[in-house]
This record gives structure tokens, C-alpha cells and sequence, in this order.
């Protein structure tokens, strides 16, 4: 059974109605995939690693006390690592890695 014209119209309208926009990676996804409620609005995520980063800093995504996210300003939204060494660095390796990182 083929379908009309206006039975995909309602479906692709539906299609949008039950997604949203993944807050940290800009993906539209399913209203109930990996979904949060928090500060009393809803939220879905395309994974559970966006998840995670946007309960780690929701700030960066959603902004904070009527002061709009970086996210929402434009700026890039980067990942923060920590790294765990067996043994401290010196002085001068320090220095190196960090400016290998800047140099990024």
C-alpha cells in the first residue's frame, strides 16, 4: 500500500515534532533517546557520552543565571581531559607538553 503525499507530510511532521536537538553535539534525535529532565526543561542526547558531558557542564550548553552558554554565543564547546602520569615531569618536559598542547 503506497502512501500519499499528505500521509508523509503527517509523518515527517510528526518525525519533528517528537525530536530535539542534541544540546552538545547539534544532532536532532528522538525526544525520549537518553533523555534528562533538568532545571525543569527536557532534554535528549544522541549518546550516552553527550549525556555525560552535558551533566559534567551543563552551563556550557544551556548558559546560567540569564547569562546566555558559549555554545549559544557561537564559541566552540572543547573537551577537558585529565591526564594521570606514573611519574612527574620535569620542569622543562612540562613546559614542552604544555606548549605542544597551546600549539594545538
Amino acid at each position: 500500500m503506497a502512501m500519499n503525499q499528505g500521509d508523509r507530510k503527517t509523518r515527517s511532521m510528526r518525525r519533528k515534532k517528537d525530536s530535539l536537538r542534541d544540546p552538545v553535539c547539534g544532532m536532532m534525535v528522538d525526544a525520549r533517546e537518553n533523555a534528562i529532565v533538568y532545571q525543569q526543561m527536557h532534554f535528549a542526547f544522541c549518546s550516552l557520552q553527550c549525556k555525560e558531558r552535558f551533566l559534567q557542564t551543563p552551563h556550557l550548553y544551556i548558559g546560567q543565571g540569564g547569562h546566555k552558554a558559549p555554545k549559544q554565543e557561537g564559541q566552540a564547546v572543547y573537551k577537558q581531559r585529565l591526564l594521570k602520569l606514573d611519574k612527574s615531569l620535569t620542569p622543562e618536559m612540562a613546559e614542552t607538553v604544555l606548549d605542544n598542547v597551546q600549539a594545538m
